[in-house]
């Protein structure tokens, strides 16, 4: 394939940015909804899911790679609840609302967890590359 617009890429990524109801950290890679919710050490759930008509845990897309590609970028996370204590070294996006796995990928340093204390996250981008 030689070429794919912008708007191809941009509604693959859009279905994270308005399926996404909650950010998970898991101790595995996940497979499927039911996997990283057994996984799962402790989520957030994003504005919308919680208020409704905020901006989302993901926002974008955007150019991604100088002329390449697009993206999406996870917002950090300031405040996520920790339910069970482990070693963090995955996250996911999840929309609970249709039990879907959406997204998932490594932490860049695995996150020791303890339960009921908070975790945070630095922003991250979600790159599709451009054919």
């Amino acid at each position: 394939m030689g070429y794919l617009n912008p708007r191809v890429l941009d509604y693959g990524l859009e279905v994270l940015v308005r399926g996404t109801s909650r950010l998970a950290l898991t101790s595995e890679e996940p497979t499927d909804y039911e996997t990283a919710n057994d996984l799962s050490l402790g989520s957030t759930y994003t504005p919308q899911a919680l208020i409704g008509d905020l901006p989302g845990l993901v926002v974008g897309p955007s150019n991604a790679l100088a002329e390449f590609g697009r993206k999406v970028t996870v917002g950090p996370i300031y405040y996520g609840w920790v339910a069970v204590e482990g070693i963090a070294s995955h996250w996911c996006l999840i929309d609970d609302s249709k039990e879907l796995l959406l997204a998932s990928g490594v932490l860049s340093d695995p996150l020791s967890v303890v339960v009921n204390n908070a975790f945070t996250l630095n922003a991250f981008d979600i790159i599709l590359p451009g054919a």
